[in-house]
């Protein structure tokens, strides 16, 4: 039987195979076995194997995705796979609240603004750009320097969004940035601040606030590079049992309440 395989049949036999804990440490041990599959040119191109089949991915020929996709990609870290899981998600998410949390040079805030609905929406993304850095950084999350991401501007990305008059760039450190903001019935949230405690506190933060039908998309979920992020979102899970988690490939999970 193949290691995938093999993996498969464990989890089928495996009584705790629901359980949002399993299911995030088990995202983080696949995560770190492709990384090692990857560490060669041949291991990266079968991990590709078989190829995903052109007749399951329709949203890549939309010609409203593609243009948003050619509008942000100077702007975003984000590949076309992490893109298209955003704009789906928050094309189901209907009129409210939008919040982006972590937004670099603002490419996914105009991506989500494209794929939102204008009218009765209101769009937040909060960074705390050129000024920032991480707030606070673990010994062991390597994956990322203490100042990276501050190759951005404040003033560059609320030019960049100057065509959309429902979206605020707000500058600082959430949740203090919005202190000032009743920020109630989220109906999505983008989370990626790939840090640990950066994770644990909007999580805690967004919990009471988010709409009944409300999702929050967590970026970097499984990335070998963020291991923080997961760690946070498993003691978040283990604290609220109205949430659960569903993972998103590549690296990607979506939060939601299984009761209001």
């Amino acid at each position: 039987m193949s290691t995938m395989g093999q993996r498969w049949a464990n989890w089928r036999a495996n009584p705790r195979r629901w359980r949002p804990g399993y299911i995030v440490r088990s995202m983080i041990g696949i995560a770190r076995h492709n990384m090692r599959a990857a560490e060669t040119p041949k291991g990266r191109a079968a991990l590709m194997q078989p190829e995903i089949e052109s007749e399951y991915v329709e949203l890549l020929l939309d010609a409203e995705f593609r243009r948003s996709v050619d509008e942000v990609k100077a702007h975003s870290c984000q590949d076309v796979a992490r893109l298209a899981n955003l704009w789906t998600t928050v094309k189901r998410a209907g009129a409210g609240t939008f919040l982006e949390v972590g937004s670099y040079r603002g490419g996914t805030a105009l991506h989500i603004c494209n794929a939102m609905p204008q009218q009765g929406s209101r769009f937040y993304c909060v960074d705390p750009f050129e000024d920032g850095g991480y707030e606070s950084k673990n010994e062991w999350e390597r994956g990322h320097e203490t100042t990276s991401f501050m190759d951005t501007s404040f003033e560059a990305v609320k030019r960049l969004l100057a065509g959309k008059p429902f979206a605020a760039v707000v500058r600082g450190y959430f949740p203090a940035a919005v202190a000032q903001q009743d920020l109630r019935g989220i109906v999505f949230c983008h989370l990626d601040v790939n840090m640990y405690e950066a994770t644990r506190r909007c999580l805690e933060y967004l919990s009471p606030r988010m709409d009944v039908r409300g999702v929050i998309l967590v970026d970097d979920l499984g990335h070998s590079e963020c291991p923080g992020v997961a760690m946070a979102v498993e003691e978040f899970l283990a604290l609220h049992d109205a949430w659960r988690v569903i993972p998103m490939f590549p690296c990607q999970a979506v939060l939601l309440k299984t009761t209001p």
